[in-house]
């Protein structure tokens, strides 16, 4: 079917990120300076087996469940941004921003926690959040700061510690500045965190100001001391390569997927697969190729096993490393959209064990699954059953127990205007050998809002094999103007 082009570019625009830019002080332990002001020749730095799970549901499982009915969080009444739901230890968490501020709840089990403020925000700049299995947690941002001897704008990047009961105050990862001009962060995309076991930290981003959009790394360890300033020359993942993708293991050591950023818009641009330990960037390995776009995952878990998703030539192919290198690949789809706006995937890897979950949304319509365990996946992909013309917003969660969840935003249009019609959020839960019947969470979604910076869908799903899910939704039926927060759990009795 035919769908309004003009339409389509719009809602690819939308993300599941939430962007913003803090503001404050704090720690300036690791207080790195990377002078963005040299041209881009240069980086001057001073200072289970799942066989036959292509079912469409049992019907007769006794492990399905029901979800809640959705609860009211946040009523509307003020702006609410765009959500980043996560968890560990069995705590599911959500952060969103009111106003001008971010704000933290915690679920205990029966209650969501007040929300906590933990820093401003004005929604312009990226954010990005990390859990490990021991509870911990951390919050990487951007804040553009003036520096008090020069009078002149400055990006820092920083994060923020959750030791498992409460956040921290600031930690300086990075310094970026132009000694003789303002330097702001609007020129730092792509902004990504990940946590070790060991409370090791790792930061990703690229240099949008750069011709090549070079990518950038920084470590620091459980102490907050960071990489410092006469090091940080050789940590860039070189003069055309940006990163893609972040994840991190034990002991501070992980992986980075990389592009070569020139190859993006016209040639089938390489994969790299880059190991770093305590934010020390290690050899690159190619993965393989994808063909015109960006589409590459990585998840790595506690034992720095890794599963890598790309696109190569427009087939999905993955690839498991279970500390020994990277396997050969394993195709799960030889149908897939070349354009970025028109294919997404993301990859899973339980915290504890290597089950995976590999989704992928295909044509906007083609919603579909592979689940792995320890790099064998399933001989045959599943592919959802659903009747919208649009999935949108699509995201999963996969545990210990190699139990499964996937929720997902969809709906119709009218095909003579391109006006869509109100949206229905959906839910499928895997419950270790197969996929039990799709559900409905909740329906009369206002689409637009949705998918507008005021939108918003996260899932988390503990050991438990209980799921929480946390969302933004306009309702027609409610009389405040702006969506409401809204959050359902599908509870293992």
């Amino acid at each position: 079917m035919q769908l309004s082009k003009i339409f389509l570019a719009l809602m690819a625009s939308s993300t599941l990120v939430l962007t913003g830019c803090g503001g404050g002080g704090g720690s300036s332990s690791g207080s790195d300076t990377e002078n963005p002001g040299t041209p881009s020749g240069g980086d001057n730095n001073s200072g289970g087996d799942d066989s036959g799970d292509n079912t469409s549901g049992d019907g007769g499982n006794t492990q399905q469940a029901s979800w809640s009915t959705p609860t009211e969080l946040e009523d509307g009444s003020v702006t609410v941004s765009k959500l980043m739901v996560g968890g560990s230890a069995n705590k599911p968490m959500m952060a969103y921003s009111k106003g001008n501020r971010l704000y933290i709840r915690e679920f205990d089990g029966s209650n969501w926690s007040d929300a906590q403020s933990i820093t401003s925000y004005n929604g312009t700049h990226d954010i990005s959040w990390a859990f490990n299995a021991n509870g911990k947690a951390v919050l990487a941002l951007e804040n553009n700061a003036t520096n008090g001897a020069t009078g002149l704008t400055e990006c820092r990047l920083d994060y923020i510690r959750y030791n498992g009961t409460q956040w921290g105050s600031y930690i300086r990862a990075r310094h970026l500045i132009n000694p003789n001009n303002n330097y702001t962060c609007h020129n730092v995309d792509d902004l990504k965190i990940a946590l070790s076991d060991d409370d090791s930290v790792a930061l990703t981003w690229n240099r949008g100001d750069l011709t090549a959009n070079t990518g950038r790394v920084q470590g620091c360890d459980s102490t907050d001391t960071c990489v410092t300033d006469a090091e940080l020359s050789p940590q860039t993942l070189g003069s055309d390569y940006k990163a893609v993708a972040l994840g991190m293991g034990n002991d501070g050591e992980g992986y980075i997927l990389k592009m070569e950023t020139s190859n993006f818009a016209s040639n089938a641009s390489g994969v790299f697969a880059t190991g770093f330990s305590d934010g020390y960037i290690g050899s690159s390995t190619s993965i393989g190729v994808s063909n015109h776009s960006r589409l590459a995952r990585v998840a790595v878990n506690d034992a720095t096993h890794a599963l890598a998703l790309f696109n190569d030539n427009n087939t999905l192919q993955a690839r498991f490393n279970n500390g020994s290198g990277f396997a050969t690949s394993v195709e799960l789809d030889d149908d897939l959209a070349g354009a970025n706006y028109e294919a997404t995937l993301e990859a899973y890897l339980s915290t504890g064990a290597d089950y995976g979950l590999s989704l992928w949304v295909n044509n906007w319509t083609d919603l579909k699954t592979n689940i792995s365990d320890a790099g064998s996946f399933s001989a045959s992909s599943t592919e959802h059953p659903q009747d919208n013309d649009v999935i949108q917003s699509v995201t999963g969660a996969i545990n210990d127990n190699g139990k499964a969840v996937i929720v997902w935003f969809g709906y119709d249009l009218d095909m003579t205007s391109g006006i869509p019609y109100d949206g229905t959020l959906y839910a499928r839960f895997y419950d270790g050998s197969a996929w039990l019947d799709v559900q409905t969470i909740d329906s009369d979604i206002d689409v637009a809002s949705f998918l507008s910076v005021k939108g918003g869908l996260g899932v988390y799903l503990d050991n438990s094999d209980d799921v929480t899910v946390v969302y933004n939704a306009y309702k027609d039926t409610q009389l405040t103007t702006e969506p409401k927060t809204f959050y359902t759990r599908r509870v293992i009795d």
